[in-house]
């Protein structure tokens, strides 16, 4: 439970960070960063409540999840 909490602590902090990079310099790189870390952080906070442990959450977690990662591949790619 505690790796949860910290894991949604980091991705809170990484979001801040990515809204604030895109506010000061205009690069939406940072901000798509942030928004893939905010949608690892619906995965977190879904465990910390305990609703990921039926069934159909879960699948739709792997769903959030992998949009996680290809927002952050996305950005990565610089092809925005």
């Amino acid at each position: 439970m505690v790796m949860y909490v910290v894991n949604l602590l980091f991705c809170v902090a990484i979001l801040t960070l990515g809204i604030r990079a895109y506010k000061t310099t205009g690069s939406k790189g940072p901000l798509i960063v942030g928004i893939g870390f905010a949608l690892f952080g619906i995965s977190h906070l879904a465990y910390i409540l305990g609703i990921a442990k039926v069934s159909p959450i879960d699948n739709i977690l792997v769903g959030i999840r992998t949009g996680g990662y290809l927002a952050i591949i996305y950005a990565l790619a610089g092809k925005y």
